[in-house]
């Protein structure tokens, strides 16, 4: 057991020993232990990309949830980037922002079909990709 959150940030943080040299720790910039996590990636070596409202990699800007979807407004790589999630709430914005960098790669050549996209749950544009 953990006195408090900054224990289970520290062990947390013993994630990032794992990673191979050169890799990244996607971060959360948005929680209240983000510098512990950060410092621990410095340490080790590891490429810091933050995350959330105080991310410096990918920003998120704006969230409207509109019935059951939720409209992404983020800043990613200093590029704006909008985009739909077939399904409500605030965290899937969050969590999805950083995603998206690896799947502009993959699906560098074109969108996944339609039904891949629902299964995904969320909305392809062609100016999602940036």
């Amino acid at each position: 057991a953990f006195d408090d959150i900054t224990g289970i940030a520290v062990e947390k943080a013993s994630i990032i020993d794992g990673l191979e040299y050169g890799g990244s720790a996607i971060l959360n910039n948005d929680v209240e232990t983000a510098a512990i996590l950060q410092a621990k990636a410095l340490d080790a070596k590891r490429k810091d990309v933050g995350f959330g409202w105080h991310g410096f990699d990918y920003v998120l800007k704006d969230v409207k949830l509109q019935s059951d979807t939720t409209i992404v407004q983020a800043e990613v790589d200093g590029s704006p980037l909008v985009f739909k999630i077939a399904t409500a709430g605030q965290h899937f914005a969050m969590n999805w922002v950083p995603i998206w960098r690896w799947l502009r790669k993959v699906w560098a050549a074109g969108p996944p079909s339609r039904g891949a996209a629902r299964a995904r749950r969320f909305t392809w544009t062609r100016s999602s990709v940036i």
